[in-house]
């Protein structure tokens, strides 16, 4: 492919075709079923409508798209993606088998040689631990490989949580001075055992259980932990943004200080969201302010329909393309530059509005916690002294684009549901519903 890349699409920047060509081949990659004609229709079929709503990621193909030149460029680089990724597909029993083959050979060569090493403290310290939890009879272990055994045996046996208890015993043990640095800044101890648990998986690339078990962490990995741990504790920083990712219903999202960290209770959004799609069987939603992207991003895998996401902020757009690519969700979920709706078209027509807007009014800027003054001003504050603005100005427009019938629904600050509410109300919404979360905090409002 690298040859053919040579040849093809002389008139793009270098960065341009890199960008195009790895969007073809993981067009072709997750489209195995298709012909290399198939894939070159629906590709320029969709960025011609990308394209024509202003939201393609590839604006330099305006002019272009229909151009012979381009399109005999693209089936040239389509076909040879097709041919690698055929002839993967036909070696794929082969380097399975290998890859299992030298699997087990490694196994086995480690077993050997961990049976001629004597225990590493670590294992006779953590087997003696759950000896006594779980009042067990040691015995004399005499090598790693019988350490190890009889560690598994008992965990097995005695103890499914095996994750929470490492978290509690050896991380304290192996890393304390770390966590220390967290807590003596002033973050709670469960919060700093998770973030530094965070730091090393993400830094170090090991997780407890590789620690407990006997592989150590090389000094320029635990500097490096140690370094941001620091970070985090002078800065006060979202740990989010240091590692450059956040944990939302069940999957890792891109973060950076462009965006909102996704948060907890936007799931009660999105489920209910993704629950009214499925019984009305709806199939296209606008996300409005969707920054990271992750409500767009999660209603689109989770449901058939194909989501929009709009937001004002450039580079809170290149986050949300990310994610988009990350969990390939190539023609489910796309995304738009628009100050709210100034650039949806009023032909435009959703089944579902949905929208997570900022809420918090500038009087209480001064008192908000540290770590949230990393965030985006843009996405967090109003202009008005109740934080009603986004609500406003969304909820006024949102029936031009609305089928009949359609939802809108909206993310809810403390304290806010009932003028919200009365907002809906004013603007002709029926069926007003307030969703409470698990903390019985008013946080979800819709209508029709």
């Amino acid at each position: 492919m690298y040859e053919i890349k040579k040849q093809i699409y002389l008139d793009l920047s270098k960065t341009q075709k890199s960008a195009l060509c790895n969007y073809l081949r993981a067009l072709v990659k997750k489209s195995p079923d298709l012909s290399v004609d198939e894939i070159w229709e629906s590709f320029a079929a969709d960025e011609k409508y990308y394209l024509e709503l202003n939201c393609s990621r590839f604006e330099f193909l305006a002019e272009l798209i229909d151009e012979d030149c381009f399109k005999a460029d693209t089936l040239k680089y389509l076909k040879e993606c097709k041919k690698y990724y055929d002839y993967k597909e036909k070696q794929r029993p082969i380097i399975e088998a290998n890859k299992e083959f030298e699997k087990k050979k490694r196994k086995f060569l480690q077993e050997v040689k961990m049976s001629k090493e004597a225990p590493t403290k670590k294992q006779l310290y953590y087997y003696d631990r759950l000896c006594k939890k779980y009042n067990i009879e040691k015995i004399e272990l005499n090598s790693k490989l019988e350490a190890r055994n009889e560690i598994d045996k008992i965990i097995t046996e005695h103890a499914p949580k095996r994750y929470d208890y490492l978290e509690e015993d050896e991380l304290i043990m192996l890393i304390q001075d770390i966590v220390k640095i967290l807590t003596d800044s002033g973050i709670e101890s469960n919060e700093a055992n998770v973030e530094v648990k965070l730091l090393i998986e993400h830094f170090a690339g090991f997780s407890l259980t590789d620690i407990l078990m006997g592989k150590k962490l090389t000094d320029d990995k635990l500097k490096i932990v140690e370094e941001k741990a620091i970070l985090r504790a002078k800065s006060h920083q979202p740990i989010q943004y240091i590692i450059g990712q956040a944990d939302f219903m069940g999957e890792k999202f891109i973060v950076n200080p462009s965006v909102l960290i996704p948060r907890d209770e936007t799931e009660l959004l999105v489920r209910q969201a993704v629950e009214i799609i499925k019984q009305n069987k709806y199939s296209q939603v606008l996300d409005m302010c969707t920054g990271s992207g992750c409500i767009a991003c999660m209603i689109a895998k989770l449901s058939d329909a194909k989501v929009i996401g709009a937001d004002v902020s450039t580079d809170a757009l290149h986050v949300a393309f990310s994610n988009m690519e990350k969990f390939e969700l190539f023609n489910k979920a796309s995304f738009r530059k628009s100050d709210l709706f100034s650039k949806i078209r009023e032909e435009e027509k959703f089944d579902l509005i949905v929208s997570n807007p900022p809420y918090i009014p500038p009087k209480l800027k001064e008192t908000i916690q540290k770590e949230v003054t990393f965030e985006p001003d843009l996405a967090l504050y109003t202009t008005d002294e109740k934080g009603l603005e986004f609500y406003e100005k969304i909820t006024l427009d949102a029936k031009k684009f609305l089928n009949d019938g359609g939802y809108l629904m909206f993310e809810l600050g403390l304290g806010q549901s009932r003028d919200v509410a009365e907002i809906m109300d004013k603007n002709g919404f029926k069926e007003i519903k307030v969703l409470k979360d698990l903390a019985n905090i008013d946080r979800v409002v819709l209508g029709r």
